[in-house]
């Protein structure tokens, strides 16, 4: 990012026309060749520059391909949506086996809606998948919409780490009978 910003790769200056010169228009792209570049430098090896350009130019013509079929393919844009949807329930599915109801765990919960969270250590007694009412795109801005899906565990809370906390928790997250939703990505085995 500090090369990005501080050599002027996001507002087109000379390296930046340089890298342009050589069909590289994304600054992730040029600081991505100048760090490879500066690594293999400093090992003594060959710093394969146009093997590097032709590894991003590659990269974006497949992303456009990819884009293009999105858009003009509705057959090949139902099976990527199609494809990611499976994709999303497997994984779905994988976490549920890896914390089955039972299962001890450490989650991160919200206290306030500054986004402020503390620990709590509980047990998984249920799951429950929630759709999200607004629609996203596949992978590009052509392609089909869908629906975010997100895995949510209700966890009996065991103990509060902060108990100062607890009475924000349990207002904030509407416990009930000591038990509240979290999301998947919160939560995590205990060591």
């Amino acid at each position: 990012m500090w090369l990005r910003n501080n050599w002027g790769l996001w507002k087109g200056k000379e390296l930046a026309k340089y890298f342009n010169s050589l069909r590289i228009y994304h600054p992730d792209d040029m600081s991505g060749i100048i760090l490879t570049s500066y690594y293999r430098h400093l090992k003594k090896q060959d710093l394969k520059i146009e093997e590097q350009i032709k590894y991003y130019q590659e990269y974006w013509r497949k992303t456009q391909d990819y884009d293009n079929q999105l858009r003009t393919d509705t057959a090949f844009a139902r099976q990527e949506k199609i494809k990611y949807e499976n994709s999303i329930r497997e994984e779905n599915e994988r976490l549920k086996q890896e914390y089955p109801i039972g299962s001890h765990v450490k989650a991160w919960v919200d206290h306030s809606t500054f986004g402020l969270r503390t620990e709590i250590i509980g047990e998984i007694v249920n799951w429950r998948v929630l759709v999200s009412k607004s629609s996203g795109r596949l992978n590009s801005s052509n392609g089909p919409e869908i629906d975010s899906e997100y895995l949510e565990a209700q966890i009996k809370v065991i103990e509060y780490k902060d108990i100062k906390k607890k009475k924000k928790i349990e207002r904030y997250n509407h416990v009930i009978n000591n038990e509240l939703w979290v999301n998947v990505n919160s939560i995590s085995k205990i060591e």
